[in-house]
């Protein structure tokens, strides 16, 4: 989608947004999911900065490309971030003197009181753009996670198999195919409780 200003938002599943727009700030406020952000010069004068706005704190983009997923419990949540190009500041909420630069090709996550120690950008970190989840020695239990955001129910994973690693490309748009080759490709059992609730234990 096109903000006012040109910037281009794209939603992944299960997202959601407000965008406020004033003659301060471009804000984009994320309440669930991820977005990811293709930021336009502003042409208001003065130039107005283009925030994103979480539980956890402010992004505020530098002429960038970025994603921001909320992530994390709901006891304890995260706000994940990844920065393909340019860059942006992060202002965590009860922080906001603790701000953290985060350039092109870095990744991390913060919390209310702090940004975690930044890692090099993952390779596939924009698959979903594409539709595709790629999947290289990740935890099934991330897996199932990600899964289930493209469908209606619940996956429940039991916490011994949740380690497991698990290597694939899949399409997101067909997920009864993927829960089939993660039953057919690892040592797992998958049944169906109700049309709604899968249960995942060891075969």
């Amino acid at each position: 989608m096109n903000l006012p200003d040109g910037t281009q938002l794209v939603l992944n599943t299960d997202t959601a947004i407000d965008v406020r727009f004033d003659a301060l700030a471009r804000a984009v406020v994320l309440h669930a999911g991820e977005i990811h952000i293709g930021t336009a010069q502003d042409r208001a004068t003065p130039a107005r900065p283009f925030l994103v706005r979480s539980s956890n704190g402010i992004v505020r983009a530098l002429g960038t490309h970025f994603s921001v997923r909320h992530g994390g419990t709901l006891l304890a949540p995260r706000t994940l971030l990844s920065v393909s190009q340019g860059a942006v500041e992060v202002l965590p909420a009860k922080a906001p003197q603790a701000v953290r630069l985060v350039n092109a090709g870095q990744q991390g996550s913060f919390d209310d009181l702090g940004v975690s120690p930044l890692a090099p950008l993952a390779p596939h970190a924009g698959a979903w753009l594409r539709g595709v989840l790629i999947a290289e020695r990740m935890p099934l239990g991330e897996v199932l996670e990600q899964v289930g955001r493209y469908r209606h129910g619940v996956i429940r994973c039991d916490p011994a198999l949740a380690s497991m690693p698990v290597d694939g490309i899949f399409q997101l748009n067909d997920t009864d195919r993927i829960l089939a080759l993660l039953q057919h490709s690892l040592p797992i059992r998958m049944t169906r409780r109700t049309r709604y609730w899968i249960s995942v234990d060891a075969a």
